[in-house]
């Protein structure tokens, strides 16, 4: 009998063990850190912040002579700036416009003689006249940056645009030479000036031809960028 209750205090104390150990085993659940992995971030861009009002360069226009002396007078020549963009130089820091100086004059094929008589002097009258001269010469207006310099006067911007103003407005308009451009003729010379081009560049042509019929003349030829 005691040995019943003995085994029977064993197996409560037994069991009694068993539970306490099974109400404190840790129910916590460990969890590993895993590596972080490099994700792109995706970035938004909202369309409103993006200026898709970029200022793009645009030649002149003039519908006729008044239009022409009125930009004229305010001065409305295109931009260095401008210019190169339109003529694909955006890139270059130094533009040079190249300038030929000609001269001329004109001569019979038949020069008759004081003393060849009315046969000859007839003759003389009969026969085409000839123009000669030579175009050897040449200069250049240099754009550096936002700078021009004119290497066959050295006059500033102020005063070429002075110059202008004077010719549009007392002299007498030759012929349209362009999209915006004008020849006029004022103390016995004819220039031409293009609003297409800055106006330390202007004028294009110069034009001068003496009462013997001699001429001389200057005329752009073209460009060179770097």
């Amino acid at each position: 009998m005691l040995g019943r209750k003995i085994f029977s205090i064993l197996s409560l104390l037994a069991l009694t063990v068993l539970l306490g150990a099974c109400g404190s085993e840790d129910q916590s659940v460990a969890v590993t850190p895993v590596s972080s992995i490099d994700k792109e971030t995706e970035v938004t861009v909202d369309d409103s912040e993006i200026d898709t009002q970029k200022e793009s360069a645009t030649a002149l226009s003039v519908a006729n002579v008044g239009e022409f002396m009125g930009l004229v007078s305010e001065g409305q020549f295109i931009s260095l700036s401008s210019f190169k963009s339109l003529n694909g130089l955006s890139s270059a820091t130094t533009v040079q416009f190249y300038f030929q100086k000609c001269t001329g004059g004109t001569a019979d094929i038949y020069d008759a003689a004081e003393d060849d008589g009315f046969w000859g002097n007839l003759w003389d009258r009969m026969t085409p006249e000839l123009n000669y001269g030579n175009c050897n010469e040449r200069f250049t207006r240099t754009a550096s940056g936002e700078y021009v310099t004119r290497g066959d006067d050295y006059l500033s911007k102020s005063e070429v645009l002075a110059a202008m103003k004077e010719i549009v407005s007392n002299g007498t308009p030759v012929m349209q030479m362009g999209q915006a451009a004008f020849s006029f003729s004022y103390k016995n010379v004819t220039y031409t000036i293009d609003l297409n081009y800055p106006v330390e560049i202007n004028p294009m042509m110069e034009s001068t031809r003496k009462s013997d019929g001699s001429t001389s003349s200057s005329s752009f030829i073209g460009t060179y960028a770097y």
